[in-house]
C-alpha cells in the first residue's frame, strides 16, 4: 500500500515545489493546478497529487501522528510514552499552524 503524505509548500519553480513534510523538505513535481506557496498538498511518489485545507491537513497529520503512536506501542513503549513522544516530534509543525492538538491526542 502506498500513502500520499501532507505538506505544506515553501517554495514554486515553473512545475518543481519544496514541500516541508515534517522536519524535512521534499522536492515535489506539482500535478495539480492552482498551488501557491503556502497551500498544504498531498505528496505522492514525487507528485503533489492534490490540495488540502488547513483543516484536512490537520487531520491527515494526526492519523499519521496515531499511526506512529502505534508502532511505539508495537516497539514496546507504554502508549502514554509514546504520545508524548510524537507529540514532541511534530511539536514544531503543529506549533506552526497554531493548533492544539494536545486533548485530541490524549495527552496530558
Amino acid at each position: 500500500m502506498c500513502w500520499g503524505v501532507p505538506g505544506k509548500v515553501v517554495e514554486i519553480d515553473g512545475m518543481y515545489a519544496k514541500v516541508r513534510v515534517g522536519g524535512t523538505l521534499i522536492d515535489a513535481i506539482l500535478s495539480v493546478d492552482d498551488v501557491d506557496i503556502g497551500d498544504y498538498v498531498i505528496v505522492h511518489a514525487g507528485l503533489v497529487i492534490g490540495k488540502l485545507s488547513e483543516e484536512e491537513f490537520v487531520e491527515s497529520l494526526l492519523t499519521l501522528m496515531e499511526l506512529q503512536i502505534v508502532s511505539y506501542v508495537d516497539e514496546g513503549l507504554e502508549e502514554s510514552e509514546a504520545r508524548e513522544r510524537v507529540f514532541e516530534e511534530f511539536k514544531d509543525v503543529l506549533n506552526s499552524l497554531n493548533v492544539d492538538v494536545r486533548s485530541r491526542l490524549k495527552l496530558g
